[in-house]
């Protein structure tokens, strides 16, 4: 997939963000900084949170990663078992290094303990956290943060980001198809590579556009099985046929899976 194919992997690669990326390359760079345990990146989906926050392992030199979804698990006990791991020294590096995505599923008390975490953490522990909805996360929780804010991206550098990747695989698109992916991309790189990889063999500008509103009429069906399963209008039989009949990348399902659920509850 040419969103995991070309994930940037290092600052240069990344495109947009030029103030934030500034910001880090000085932090990191500049041998008389101090560098942070703690950092938070918010910001939409598919804008590159996590993206940079495993650049910024790398950059911790860290061999010893954890890297969660607290969609899954967002309790106190959770976090007491991060608490745990995080004070035992490292077994490989001499850094651990704690990325902990959708951190505004926390529970109130998870947060609290998260908290107490980053006020006295160990020298060799790193926290980087990465949420969508800031909003839901303790004041004082964000002020022991480095705070940096992601957005969508221009136009300009999401069609800076596609042109680059066209040229890269020697993709042949015509301009129509091209101005349509950074219309419909919405100013999210991720998206943009995932519609990209669904047109970069299509040759007709009526076809690309049909492919693309397959994609919406694909997600509109992953709500319909959440919708089944939440109102039991569907058999589990019933739910794995129409599973097996969508065409949409594993990544796509879980976020909109997660974004529905969130909004439901």
């Amino acid at each position: 997939m040419l969103d995991k194919k070309y994930r940037p992997k290092g600052f240069a690669e990344i495109f947009g963000h030029k103030e934030i990326i500034e910001s880090l390359k000085n932090l990191f760079f500049n041998k008389n900084n101090e560098v942070p345990h703690a950092y938070l990146f918010s910001g939409p989906s598919g804008t590159g949170k996590t993206t940079l926050a495993r650049i910024i392992t790398n950059l911790l030199r860290s061999a010893d990663i954890e890297e969660m979804n607290i969609a899954n698990t967002n309790g106190v006990d959770f976090i007491r078992d991060i608490n745990d791991f995080a004070r035992k020294s490292p077994l490989f590096g001499d850094t651990k290094v704690f990325i902990l995505d959708e951190v505004q599923q926390l529970t109130k008390e998870g947060q609290n303990c998260l908290l107490k975490l980053l006020e006295d953490s160990p020298k060799y522990s790193y926290f980087i956290l990465c949420t969508t909805d800031p909003q839901k996360l303790l004041k004082a929780l964000k002020d022991r943060c480095l705070v940096y804010t992601l957005t969508t991206l221009s136009d300009k550098d999401i069609g800076l980001l596609l042109r680059h990747v066209i040229n890269s695989e020697g993709i042949d698109l015509s301009e129509d198809i091209i101005n349509l992916l950074i219309y419909k991309a919405e100013g999210c790189p991720r998206k943009a590579l995932m519609m990209l990889e669904q047109v970069k063999d299509s040759k007709d500008f009526g076809n690309a556009t049909k492919l693309l509103a397959d994609e919406l009429d694909a997600e509109a069906e992953i709500i319909d099985i959440i919708k089944g399963i939440l109102y039991k209008k569907k058999s589990w039989q019933e739910l794995m046929i129409m599973f097996n009949t969508i065409s949409i990348e594993n990544e796509t399902i879980r976020i909109t899976f997660a974004n529905y659920l969130s909004g439901c509850l």
